[in-house]
């Protein structure tokens, strides 16, 4: 209206309504703390939580290597490798073999990872793809399918499936849980280095580095992993350089030899390990079992 003073339009008053997420982020008082410094209680948070990650990978290895480390067995996963503890299992790692022959294996796996592991482990098995659906299926007998990952392997050595007329650069690692998953977010691409294609321990045998690589971004030091079939020994000895305490099993004499002998020389080699395993057997006392399936 002419002549009439329009009133102050007033700024709007600024009131934090946190999200659902930020409230749980805030229940935290490292959170709070954090925000005092400046930012959002999300990005606090995110920060707060690589900060724990990378303090739970933070490990020595002693100079002198603990008995209880590394254990072996010469034992046959159909037996159901009584020697392990119920329960007493962090993380089962492994690499089963793949020939058709071998997939009734694959349940006989799950079946003792159900006993073995703790509530929320995982088992992560790298398998083939040529029946990988009847694989899925024996693997979830007894555990809950959590993810598929893709383990890649780059280079010129690719194996060529002729059965299939197909090279292949990469294998699934699938993943299986006991109970939910509470850890920590897992990318699901791993990788070993370029032709690593590591077959001087056995026919079967994967890369140090790429075993290196699950080991780390799964599990953190002073966790336990079985390994039921252990073959060459390359996860005892990725678990063993990176702190961790394994347990190992084969149905093959040789290859728990084989496996103690790369043990301890790598944790000699390794920087802390300077007495190594000098005079000390890390093989255990176990029956021997089974008929003799080779285990890759």
């Amino acid at each position: 209206t002419l002549g009439r003073e329009h009133p102050r339009q007033r700024k709007p008053v600024s009131v934090f309504n946190p999200s659902k997420r930020e409230e749980r982020a805030m229940q935290n008082p490292a959170v709070i703390e954090r925000m005092a410094e400046g930012g959002s209680a999300i990005n606090a948070a995110k920060q707060i939580a690589k900060e724990e990650k990378a303090d739970r990978k933070k490990f020595a290895l002693p100079d002198t290597f603990p008995a209880e480390m590394c254990r072996l067995y010469t034992a046959d996963v159909r037996d159901g490798l009584p020697m392990v503890e119920d329960e007493s299992v962090d993380y089962i790692i492994t690499d089963p073999p793949y020939p058709k022959e071998y997939i009734p294996l694959y349940e006989d796996l799950s079946r003792l990872a159900q006993r073995v592991l703790k509530a929320n482990g995982s088992m992560i098995v790298m398998v083939g793809q040529s029946y990988l659906p009847e694989v899925i299926r024996l693997l979830g007998e007894y555990m809950s399918y959590h993810w598929c990952l893709a383990y890649l392997t780059p280079g010129g050595q690719s194996p060529q499936l002729w059965h299939k007329r197909t090279n292949t650069f990469w294998k699934p690692v699938l993943w299986y849980t006991k109970g939910e998953y509470i850890g920590d977010y897992i990318g699901d691409v791993l990788k070993s280095p370029p032709n690593d294609n590591d077959k001087q321990f056995h026919e079967w045998g994967q890369s140090l580095g790429g075993m290196e690589d699950i080991v780390e971004r799964f599990t953190n030091p002073g966790e336990v992993i079985l390994d039921p079939f252990a073959g060459g020994g390359t996860t005892g000895v990725a678990a063993v350089l990176k702190g961790r305490k394994f347990i190992g099993a084969d149905i093959a004499r040789e290859n728990i030899e084989i496996t103690e002998k790369r043990v301890r020389e790598a944790y000699a080699g390794s920087k802390a390990g300077k007495n190594g395993l000098a005079g000390r057997s890390i093989i255990q006392t176990a029956p021997e079992m089974g008929l003799g399936l080779p285990c890759g």
